[in-house]
């Protein structure tokens, strides 16, 4: 069930109260862009303690007022409903056989000043400028030369 639309939905204004049983039935299972089906008209009926036919009109009436919009393969979307913003492209977690692999060809020490204590592994060419986890783009650093190389290029 999407919480964002399921929220959207309960400040709609209906054409009846059928209407919105018949939202949060579809936003049970509305994708995250609010597209809803009632394919399974049988199951909104009795999600909705009424009848096929009038699943049917109530679907309907919410077209004809512009709460839901017609959309491909019978489904619908909610009029106005906004999809929330792709969640920020994070750090991918680099696999420990890798982290484990660098290490060891460098000789379990920062190559920046050839400390043995406090490893950790930089991106040469940092992921955030698109470098990659490719063991030739990442070498071992101590904490402290990784931080203050940043994100700087070599």
């Amino acid at each position: 069930m999407s919480i964002r639309v399921v929220g959207y939905v309960m400040g709609l204004q209906t054409p009846s109260p059928l209407g919105k049983l018949l939202l949060l039935y579809g936003a049970d299972g509305a994708t995250e862009d609010g597209v809803l089906s009632f394919d399974d008209q049988q199951k909104a009926a009795a999600f909705c303690c009424a009848t096929a036919d009038d699943v049917m009109v109530a679907v309907d009436e919410m077209v004809a007022a512009n709460v839901l919009l017609p959309w491909a393969d019978g489904r619908f979307v909610i009029q106005g409903y906004e999809p929330p913003p792709p969640p920020p492209a994070g750090k991918r977690q680099l696999p420990l056989s890798i982290r484990r692999a660098v290490i060891d060809r460098d000789g379990h020490k920062c190559l920046a000043c050839g400390a043995t204590n406090d490893l950790s592994i930089d991106h040469i060419h940092p992921e955030s400028k698109g470098g990659s986890h490719d063991m030739s783009n990442l070498q071992t650093l101590c904490r402290p030369c990784n931080r203050r190389k940043g994100v700087r290029l070599p």
